[in-house]
């Protein structure tokens, strides 16, 4: 992780969480300040924090605060593909020191569409903080996001050269991209 961080990357790709030492260098990562992306095993993402702030990892709340959103997958066992199955976001500056979640999304298995349980309001104010960007340019952007995925696919575009050749086109020139 010390070589890494030298190079000054934008995102830190850890993998799977499974023991106390594992979860220590998460969290290392994370209070360096860079997005830091990982996988744990748990069914839920309350789950997760109990499993993270528990023993053997014992992680104290204050710091599993430093994770912002928390994404669980599962696989339909119906028809074998994998979904994401909740989005949550942890919540800050809890009095008592537990660690509170606050759901965004929940998929809604029968209907195989999302349900917005909530909205978000650590996220919103993380990117309000460091782009300046309002709750309604938010909710454009992401809207603009939504139709760039619709449109992949529409096409059936899910290799990841495919995928990546639209993100690198997006962050270049998102105007002429959505035209």
């Amino acid at each position: 992780m010390q070589a890494s961080l030298r190079m000054r990357p934008d995102r830190l790709v850890l993998g799977e969480v499974r023991r106390p030492r594992e979860a220590e260098t998460l969290f290392e990562a994370l209070q360096t300040g860079h997005s830091v992306y990982s996988t744990m095993h748990a069914n839920s993402a309350r789950q997760r924090v109990r499993r993270l702030t528990e023993a053997p990892f014992s992680i104290p709340g204050i710091e599993v605060e430093s994770i912002d959103v928390v994404l669980t997958q599962f696989r339909d066992r119906r028809t074998n593909r994998r979904r994401t199955f909740e989005i949550a976001e942890i919540e800050l500056g809890n009095q008592n020191g537990s660690v509170a979640l606050n759901t965004l999304y929940r998929w809604r298995v029968r209907e195989d569409d999302w349900l917005k349980v909530s909205s978000s309001g650590r996220v919103a104010e993380e990117l309000n903080l460091h782009t300046g960007m309002t709750q309604k340019e938010i909710d454009a952007d992401l809207l603009e996001r939504v139709s760039v995925l619709d449109y992949l696919q529409q096409h059936n575009w899910s290799s990841m050269e495919q995928v990546g050749s639209i993100m690198k086109a997006y962050y270049a020139n998102k105007d002429e991209l959505l035209r």
